[in-house]
């Protein structure tokens, strides 16, 4: 009991120090501090913070599969994560072909449950791959502002008759729609900006 004790109070005081050199800016001495105590494998705090680390390029370079592989880390250790550390979890997971469709619906309900409304975008392209369009729908309009990816997902829905009516002028909508977020985001890179306007022409609605 003791030594578990001692455990805690120096994790705490490792993050503490860590949290004194990111203040000060030193992100290298706060990275040491982290990683240090994530050796151990059972300080959620620590393994979290590494993993944002590698997420936003902080010292180390940007390495989604190591941010992912932290933040479970960190989930498994009973630590309270934010919304968007379980997108990457499932993403991750997706690309290292570790997750199952039900898996990987989890990590996203959990983004959403804790206040990240991407996790209902992603739950809606899951139920578009199983073709439950009813419930994409219900996912991708859930959001208090629709982003890129729901946007041309309803356009493409509603262009393509699933799992409703044909509607091609929503679909123009839902499509114009596309590519205003991309450039209110202006992010034009944005892989649906060019898929709407591709949608767009091939409509007429260019």
């Amino acid at each position: 009991m003791q030594k578990r004790a001692r455990f805690i109070n120096k994790a705490f005081k490792m993050n503490r120090q860590a949290q004194l050199y990111e203040a000060s800016g030193n992100a290298e001495m706060a990275y040491r501090c982290y990683l240090e105590n994530a050796m151990t494998g059972t300080d959620g705090k620590s393994l979290y913070e590494l993993g944002k680390k590698y997420l936003f390029g902080e010292f180390v370079d940007f390495d989604y599969d190591k941010a992912g592989h932290y933040f479970k880390m960190a989930y498994e250790t009973g630590f309270k994560l934010p919304g968007f550390a379980y997108i990457v979890i499932g993403s991750w997971e997706k690309n290292s072909n570790d997750a199952t469709w039900d898996s990987e619906m989890n990590w996203y309900r959990l983004a959403a449950d804790n206040g990240c409304e991407h996790g209902y975008e992603c739950m809606g392209s899951l139920y578009m791959e199983k073709g439950d369009y009813k419930k994409a729908i219900e996912s991708f309009l859930t959001p208090a502002k629709n982003e890129s990816l729901s946007l041309y997902s309803l356009g493409k829905i509603y262009e393509e008759g699933l799992g409703v009516e044909k509607d091609t002028d929503k679909a123009i909508e839902y499509y114009r729609r596309t590519i205003v977020d991309c450039e209110y985001c202006k992010d034009k890179g944005d892989e649906y900006y060019e898929k709407a306007k591709a949608r767009l022409q091939e409509l007429g609605a260019a």
